[in-house]
């Protein structure tokens, strides 16, 4: 037995938009009249953003408060959405956004020299007068529960030793580990994004390494980052190690 449901002719055939296809981006102002501006815009969206093209400037510190909150994971029909309870901020200078929602995209919609990253996270933030602020964080394909090598600091606080670390799972501000490390063990980390001084060029990135370039008009500048930086090194990512056993190239 076969049965079929008929639908008038009449009645309106709702396209939801997508990437290719009847959907795809050249007919997105036809889906719907709000999408007008998809027609008439000038602006490229989503942004290829080109490294020659970027200019450094000064610029508000993204200042991320984020609180663990249930999570409602829907399917919105093109994307996988996590709708967030409130409780979560964005500051971006003197202003305020609360976290609503996040959802990806497989390969990223932005592009970094003309190159896609494997996915894209899109945070959705607003504010009180209903503005939108969106953070992208790009991936790229990684080991599924990798292991690291990181320094933990011996009980004493005085020297450090390498240990092999397997991490599990993560969330907003936990990683789980598997392997390698127990609770109140101490580690240290070369997390170099505090150093964001306008004046700072570039920062190393490069395993087990910290460092950063800086540039200045101002000599005296470059001077006071240097001798603040040398103690903040000294603070944030000194240890010492027993020698190894035998030379290690």
């Amino acid at each position: 037995m076969v049965t079929a449901a008929l639908v008038p002719a009449s009645a309106e055939q709702h396209h939801h938009w997508s990437y290719s296809g009847e959907g795809g981006p050249s007919h997105w102002a036809e889906l719907d009249a709000k999408n007008a501006a998809c027609g008439e815009g000038k602006s490229q969206s989503p942004v290829n953003i080109r490294t020659q093209d970027v200019r450094r400037t000064q610029l508000p510190k993204l200042m991320f408060n984020y609180q663990p909150a249930p999570l409602h994971i829907i399917d919105n029909g093109h994307s996988v959405q996590i709708n967030v309870e409130p409780g979560s901020v964005l500051k971006v200078g003197d202003k305020s956004y609360q976290l609503l929602q996040f959802h990806f995209h497989h390969p990223s919609e932005e592009l970094m020299n003309g190159q896609r990253s494997e996915m894209v996270a899109h945070l959705v933030h607003r504010d009180t007068e209903g503005k939108l602020a969106v953070v992208a964080a790009l991936f790229r394909t990684g080991q599924p529960n990798a292991t690291v090598g990181l320094f933990k600091i011996d009980p004493d606080g005085r020297e450090a030793h390498r240990v092999q670390v397997k991490f599990g799972r993560t969330a907003v501000n936990t990683i789980e580990i598997l392997e390698g490390l127990q609770v109140g063990d101490k580690v240290i980390l070369s997390d170099m994004s505090p150093y964001d001084d306008p004046e700072v060029v570039t920062t190393i990135r490069k395993r087990h390494h910290a460092g950063v370039i800086v540039a200045s008009k101002d000599p005296g500048r470059v001077e006071a980052l240097l001798d603040d930086y040398t103690q903040r090194f000294y603070r944030d990512f000194f240890a010492t190690a027993p020698p190894p056993d035998r030379p290690v190239e």
